[in-house]
């Protein structure tokens, strides 16, 4: 950039020249012999404003490469994902601007592209020689900021603008004009525009308070970031100090989050986020029913921020008409940047520490994390910020944002005023949603989570209105508070006050009509214990018969719309349906029509409505036979346990109906008469203790409590897995029969031992639960023995029941034989019976 003089004298040495310096007065500079005038521009605005633009021409060809293969080429450059592939678009996409899959990287790409701009524009500011020159030539400070802004502004809509205009067109040719498209595509481009000119004004800002370079880029990181840093290290606070924090967790094997956390919930405050959400959204759109025709997000966040940006921009020029000559390579010379820089770079370290170290250890976390803070903090103050504060200075700030960051992690531990301890009054609560923890064979509404031969975990909510039942969801409530801190680990003295891992979500729809959220990952077994009342109240009962019956009368709409997909009632009505002996022996396929499946089913939702939360839980004796729908019994055969794509129901002897269904059909030949100790070739145990082996995942993830006998064809498939070989066996006989009628199929686990069955003559090992208070004499049971005390060999061999303790109902204690309709099938086997069910 040429001077331009406004006046001069003398001729030769001496002669001197004077620039106008923008308003601010004139500063005049002797020429010696070997100095010439220089020539003024014709034009000095254009001038200024066509030499910042060739400054930036390469930041501006470097945006336009990277936006054209983050938007157009992500578009129709992958051929699995081409809006050019019909077996991708499926008729249903109708445009796509950029691949889902980049949404974040052009958010980043856009921030890092406006702050590039700003970097290499405002660049003079950063050089003595350069920084006199530009701030004493014939054009005033705003002026000079106006050309930088409006070649910004200009890079900006052509970088990203024509990027985005290409991938439209693309569109268009793939899959013609769709309507809403243009609206969308004009919303979509105005939103990162605007997130561009923040970046831009935001950095330009901080380079017209920086001095040197280092300060240029750690300011305007902070200004980006800090609502984002502050956001998300809060949210890694609650995540492990807030007990019953919601704030972006999802229960285990879920993607939908209970509440936003706190960086999504500021993201409409957020400089550097406020549109990528919205972005991501509505870059696409799909034709899903019922929607048919795309709807544009909120202008407001556009509006906004452009708004704050034309503000930020009129401070950077104000900024820039007050800025020192001599600021130029100096460091520290903006104070409240630099402390409000390092508060942002330290906590976003103690953040991260703590993040990272806290799932093993919350208190190493919390002291690694601070010390971090005090260390970056000194540095930064100490070293490329230190600028003009004093030591003494430095250290009042650093103390107070030390306090500062020590107050709010007290008060999230403490509870956020109250936040942890709250649970509603009664007359508070118009309804409470609260997570399943009891058999998943009868929910009525879609389930998420694992299933494997083994174990399994599920979650689902569901709704209650009645006093009663919210008075149990209250009490629970307030175990899972007080279990929330304690670690996961099995009680020596009480297994039921055990804490394990396990998903809790509770969700109160109070008077005023707000609604609150809860969220804790474990609890005690007993807690879960007490939410089993639960299956006797009405509504559940009501979405039992729903589930089987797929009778939806009387039922919500939010009901019928869960129960018309859920995974149990698709079972009932269309699955194939397989009945087995209690020791799993004989496995054969009812072929049954629409007539006698609908009998089935009513008279099975009869009984099971009529069974009690005790029976349905502590099964007093073994069932005559298990049923088992399943919609993909290639799978579930194999093991006859529980899977998402099938139900499995114990016929229990008080289930009356059902079996006189079978009675009527002609197949009471399956309703054999509990676990046949003949059929048992050898017997193995292990006491449930979650956390007893190094290797078993039950103590890291959540795992159903509730027991759905099963088999495998590989031996140690126990639920808890063993760290070596099973140490407990017998192929005794005279044990086997004593210990066969305690086995349960299905329970809830609530102290005791995990029993594999080894199947005589087959290589098929079947697994039950032994209940504490069912420990035969010969495994050191007694009355009142508990499974680990047991284990320990400890306690009397009295008070021990006798081998016919369980049976037919009729009491004889008999021990039914199992076989298929037609007499074939032996052990082992598998049959079929077919006819007259039409």
């Amino acid at each position: 950039m040429r001077k331009t003089p406004l006046m001069a004298t003398g001729k030769g040495d001496g002669a001197s020249v004077s620039w106008d310096r923008g308003g601010w007065g004139k500063v005049s500079h002797r020429l010696s012999g070997r100095d010439t005038l220089p020539r003024p521009p014709a034009h000095p605005h254009l001038h200024d404003f066509v030499q910042s633009l060739r400054g930036a021409l390469a930041v501006f060809a470097c945006g336009l490469v990277g936006f054209t293969l983050l938007i157009p080429v992500s578009t129709v450059a992958v051929a699995e994902r081409s809006i050019f592939n019909v077996n991708y678009t499926h008729d249903q996409l109708k445009f796509r601007f950029f691949d889902e899959n980049l949404s974040l990287a052009v958010t980043l790409a856009v921030l890092v592209y406006g702050a590039a701009l700003a970097l290499v524009l405002l660049r003079f500011l950063r050089d003595k020689r350069a920084s006199s020159a530009f701030l004493s030539c014939g054009i005033r400070r705003p002026r000079l900021f106006a050309h930088r802004f409006c070649v910004g502004l200009l890079f900006l809509v052509v970088a990203i603008g024509v990027p985005f205009a290409v991938s439209l067109t693309l569109n268009v040719v793939s899959l013609d004009w769709y309507d809403g498209e243009l609206a969308s595509f004009l919303y979509v481009l105005s939103g990162y525009l605007a997130c561009g000119l923040v970046a831009f004004t935001l950095t330009s800002i901080a380079c017209v308070c920086a001095g040197t370079l280092f300060e240029c880029v750690a300011f305007a990181a902070a200004l980006l970031a800090s609502v984002s840093a502050v956001a998300w290290g809060l949210d890694a606070l609650c995540a492990h100090l807030l007990v019953g924090s919601p704030f972006g967790k999802a229960p285990f094997g879920s993607d939908a989050t209970l509440a936003p956390s706190l960086l999504e919930a500021t993201s409409a405050f957020n400089p550097a986020l406020f549109f990528n959400d919205l972005g991501a959204t509505h870059q696409l759109f799909r034709v899903m029913h019922p929607v048919y025709t795309p709807v544009l997000g909120s202008w407001a966040p556009i509006v906004g921020w452009t708004l704050v940006a034309l503000f930020v921009a009129v401070a950077s020029a104000w900024a820039l008409y007050l800025r020192p000559g001599e600021q130029a390579q100096m460091a520290g010379m903006n104070t409240p940047f630099a402390f409000f820089t390092v508060a942002v770079a330290a906590f976003l370290l103690f953040s991260a520490l703590f993040f990272a170290v806290a799932p093993v250890d919350v208190s190493v976390a919390l002291a690694l994390g601070a010390a971090a803070f005090v260390a970056l903090s000194l540095f930064l103050l100490r070293g490329p910020l230190r600028g003009k504060s004093r030591l003494a200075h430095s250290l009042y700030v650093l103390a107070a944002e030390c306090v500062g960051v020590a107050a709010c992690t007290a008060i999230i531990a403490g509870g956020a005023f109250g936040f942890s301890a709250w649970v509603p009054a009664s007359g508070e609560v118009v309804s409470v949603e609260v997570s399943s923890v009891g058999t998943p064979s009868y929910l009525a509404r879609p389930l998420s989570g694992t299933a494997s031969n083994a174990a399994y975990y599920y979650h689902a909510e569901y709704r209650f209105d009645d006093a009663a039942s919210i008075e149990v969801v209250r009490a629970a409530h307030a175990g899972l508070i007080t279990s929330a801190r304690v670690s996961p680990a099995t009680d020596e003295s009480d297994f039921s006050a055990s804490v394990i891992r396990y998903d809790m979500v509770v969700r109160y729809t109070l008077e005023n009509g707000s609604v609150q959220v809860r969220y804790f990952d474990r609890t005690r077994i007993s807690e879960l214990e007490g939410l089993l009342a639960l299956d006797d109240s009405a509504q559940v009962t009501a979405l039992e018969k729903a589930a089987i019956t797929g009778d939806a009368t009387g039922l919500s709409d939010e009901e019928r719309t869960a129960l018309a997909s859920a995974n149990t009632a698709l079972a009932y009505r269309t699955g194939a349906v397989y009945v087995t002996d209690a020791n799993y022996n004989v496995i054969t396929a009812l072929d049954l029509g629409e007539v006698a499946r609908g009998e089935l089913l009513r008279a099975l939702a009869k009984d099971v409505v009529a069974q009690s939360a005790h029976e349905r839980y502590a099964q007093p004796v073994q069932p005559y036979a298990i049923l088992m729908f399943s919609t993909s019994p290639q799978i579930d055969v194999t093991s006859f346990g529980f899977s998402f794509s099938g139900t499995v129901v114990p016929i229990a002897p008080d289930f009356a109906q059902t079996r006189a269904w079978f009675e009527d059909n002609g197949l009471g030949v399956y309703l054999s008469r509990g676990v046949d100790p003949t059929l048992i070739e050898e017997l193995s145990w292990l006491v449930d203790d979650p956390y007893a082996s190094v290797v078993n995942s039950a103590a890291t993830v959540p795992t159903s409590r509730f027991f759905i006998g099963y088999r495998s064809e590989v031996p140690g498939r126990f639920w808890a897995a063993p760290d070596f070989d099973i140490p407990n066996a017998t192929r005794d006989s005279a044990e086997i029969a004593a210990l066969a009628p305690r086995l349960r199929t299905a329970c809830f686990m609530g102290g005791g031992y995990l029993v594999q069955a080894k199947l005589r003559g087959v290589d098929v090992w079947v697994y039950y639960y032994l209940p504490a208070d069912e420990i035969p004499a010969f495994m050191g049971g007694g009355s009142g023995m508990s499974a680990r005390d047991a284990a320990s060999g400890t306690g009397g061999s009295d008070g021990t029941a006798g081998t016919d303790s369980t049976g037919g109902s009729d009491g004889t204690g008999e021990t039914g034989g199992t076989g298929s309709a037609d007499g074939t099938g032996g052990t082992g086997g598998t049959g079929s019976a077919r006819g007259g069910m039409s």
